[in-house]
C-alpha cells in the first residue's frame, strides 16, 4: 500500500518525505508533469507539449527536487509528449546533466529513440519504465 508523500517548502527548497510520491501539475500551456517516487527511483512523466512557453515551469520544479533530494535513478518519460521543440530538448538535457551533477543516474524513457540519437548514447535510454523495475 503506497503512502502519498507531501512536498513541503523549507529554506532549502522542496523535500520528499517517506517512500512514495504522487504529484501532478497541469499548466495552462498544455503540459502536464506527473512525478512519482518509488524504491529510490524518481519518475518524471511529461504529457503534452514541451516548448518555449512551458519549459520554465519544468526546469524550476525539477531543479529544486533533484538538488534537494538524493535519488538513485531519475527517469524522464517522454513517451507521452505530443510536441517538443529545441527549447524542450535543451530542457531535458539540462535536467539529465543536473542529475549527473547530483550523483544520480539519469535514464530517458523514449520509445522513438529520439534522445538516444541526439545524445549519442551518453545517457541510458529505455523504451518502457518497466524495464528499470
Amino acid at each position: 500500500m503506497s503512502m502519498i508523500l507531501f512536498i513541503y517548502y523549507c529554506r532549502k527548497g522542496l523535500k520528499i518525505k517517506n517512500s512514495v510520491l504522487n504529484y501532478q501539475w497541469k499548466g495552462r500551456n498544455m503540459l502536464e508533469l506527473i512525478f512519482e517516487f518509488r524504491k529510490g527511483i524518481f519518475f518524471i512523466r511529461l504529457v503534452g507539449d514541451l516548448n518555449k512557453e512551458s519549459y520554465q515551469k519544468v526546469e524550476n520544479e525539477l531543479n529544486q527536487l533533484i538538488k534537494n533530494n538524493k535519488f538513485k535513478y531519475v527517469v524522464i518519460n517522454t513517451n507521452y509528449l505530443k510536441t517538443i521543440d529545441m527549447t524542450g530538448i535543451n530542457c531535458i538535457t539540462k535536467i539529465c546533466f543536473l542529475t549527473i551533477e547530483n550523483k544520480s543516474n539519469p535514464v530517458i524513457c523514449d520509445k522513438y529513440k529520439i534522445f538516444k540519437t541526439l545524445l549519442n548514447d551518453n545517457i541510458p535510454s529505455i523504451t518502457d519504465e518497466l524495464e528499470l523495475l
